[in-house]
């Protein structure tokens, strides 16, 4: 609610990890437990100043903060995944964008483009999940319209391709995982 983030330890017991301040929608995160750290996807509630925070899990301390916007203009943040090396990729529901975010040299980059990652809607339902394959030569993204799962060879991005899937349609995906 309104920008917070709450921890919940093993007992059961709720503490303010992040206190609310209403200036971000917090939407998707993942715990970097090897490292201790917390990544955040934060889109400013008018939609500008889209960000991913990165959180000191011990302390609760904003280690590191990614512009997107100083990646790709009006840059967004829908979910992320974390390599075995900490690097993050992140999606972009309104724009046709992956991004690659790397902890150890504080930099972010556009790490690919295609057509297939339009957003045919209009209303930033584009990339949405994203997963890296147990191997680490692939992401695999979830798109929501057309619903669909689409392959990104690593480390280059160099390959997109729609993942071939058989039986009933594949309802609109959100999050996934392997």
């Amino acid at each position: 609610q309104g920008g917070s983030i709450v921890r919940i330890d093993a007992g059961g017991t709720e503490s303010d990890f992040r206190a609310a301040d209403n200036r971000a929608r917090l939407v998707g995160a993942k715990v970097d437990a090897d490292r201790r750290r917390l990544w955040v996807c934060a889109q400013g509630v008018d939609d500008t100043d889209n960000r991913v925070w990165v959180y000191d899990l011990n302390t609760a301390q904003l280690e590191l903060e990614f512009l997107l916007g100083a990646l790709a203009t009006n840059g967004s943040c829908n979910d992320l995944a974390l390599d075995s090396n900490g690097v993050a990729y992140v999606t972009d529901p309104e724009n046709p964008f992956l991004y690659r975010l790397d902890p150890a040299t504080e930099t972010g980059s556009v790490l690919a483009t295609d057509p297939l990652f339009n957003d045919i809607t209009g209303a930033g339902l584009g990339l949405n999940g994203i997963a890296v394959t147990p191997d680490e030569s692939a992401l695999i993204v979830a798109k929501f319209a057309p619903a669909s799962l689409l392959r990104v060879d690593l480390p280059a991005a160099d390959s997109v391709a729609v993942v071939a899937l058989s039986g009933a349609a594949l309802p609109s995906p959100d999050g996934i995982v392997f």
